[in-house]
């Protein structure tokens, strides 16, 4: 299939090393996975959107302002999409197959577009060029040598590239080690007895609610008019 004229981008889960098999079975790619707080983006202004990202403690909300709107307002449907899997040493490639969508129930998937993943590629099998312009640390950017990106495409889809759900079984069982674990319950101390309230005596000579303390034995008048 030819991608003369579709837009190639990044998309870079960063240490999520589990998100571009997840995005395989899925069938989308999402950003924002941990940012907390971040409503649909169709109906929220960018000022709430700056201040849920300052609460959810981003260093730079303004960068993540601009990624959230880039990936769901410039990304077209056909454009390619690139994926870095470090575990398996790929590159996932797929097109977008429609517009931007949220749920709020999806985990880490709130922020999603739907996706026909093509193809994986070793990165053996990719020019330098092409992997150095792929290198960046952005979580979305548009690729820099847009001809050669929309070549690759074209030959992964149609006979350079493994299925996507090809992973590695060493990498799937790297993917399982980096899941985080479940925290283990811990066995809760034994409650300690409450102790029981003594109720205040009343002094007939102040007429006063007084501690036991402060009553000599059983002495009806408190210490102080005894």
């Amino acid at each position: 299939m030819a991608f003369d004229d579709r837009t190639c981008w990044l998309i870079r889960p960063g240490g999520r090393s589990r998100l571009p098999q997840a995005f395989v079975t899925h069938g989308l790619v999402s950003i924002a996975w941990e940012w907390d707080g971040i409503a649909d983006l169709r109906a929220t202004e960018d000022a709430e959107i700056f201040l849920a990202l300052q609460a959810a403690g981003r260093r730079k909300p303004a960068d993540d302002l601009r990624d959230l709107r880039m990936f769901a307002n410039r990304l077209s449907t056909g454009d390619v999409v690139v994926v870095p899997d470090p575990l398996a040493d790929d590159l996932l490639l797929g097109e977008i197959a429609g517009e931007y969508d949220f749920e709020a129930g999806r985990g880490v998937h709130r922020h999603a577009r739907p996706m026909r993943w093509f193809g994986r590629v070793a990165t053996a099998h990719v020019d330098d060029v092409l992997l150095t312009s792929a290198a960046a640390k952005d979580v979305i950017r548009r690729l820099s040598e847009q001809r050669g990106w929309q070549r690759l495409a074209g030959e992964v889809d149609d006979f350079l590239g493994r299925d996507p759900s090809d992973v590695p079984l060493a990498a799937r069982k790297a993917a399982a080690r980096t899941a985080t674990p479940r925290p283990r319950a811990r066995a809760s101390a034994p409650a300690k007895p409450a102790r029981a309230a003594v109720p205040d005596r009343l002094c007939p000579g102040c007429g006063l609610l007084r501690a036991p303390t402060l009553f000599a034995g059983d002495e009806e008048y408190c210490r102080d008019c005894a």
